[in-house]
């Protein structure tokens, strides 16, 4: 993915899971520990709701990502969320 006008724009915030893509074209994906503010152009983010499933990737993994339109992300999370209220429970 190269731009003909260059891909360097003005820094802004990094969110978790934001997909840059700097001048040579390789995504960059922000996880943990990721800086807090970038300059390449953001393609897109990773939904809150996979990002457990980003942290289980190797160095050469192949993955692909999935368009998820807002409400889709929302509900999804608020699956994950009531799925994680669920096994508090059976701790109890």
């Amino acid at each position: 993915m190269l731009s003909s006008k260059g891909n360097e724009i003005i820094t802004e915030g990094m969110p978790l899971g934001a997909i840059q893509i700097p001048g040579n074209g390789q995504p960059i994906l922000s996880f943990v520990e990721h800086q807090t503010t970038g300059g390449y152009p953001k393609l897109a983010n990773v939904i809150s709701a996979d990002l457990y499933k980003v942290g289980q990737l190797k160095p050469g993994d192949q993955f692909q990502f999935q368009l998820a339109a807002f409400p889709e992300a929302e509900r999804a999370r608020l699956e994950q969320e009531n799925y994680i209220r669920s096994l508090k429970a059976l701790c109890r």
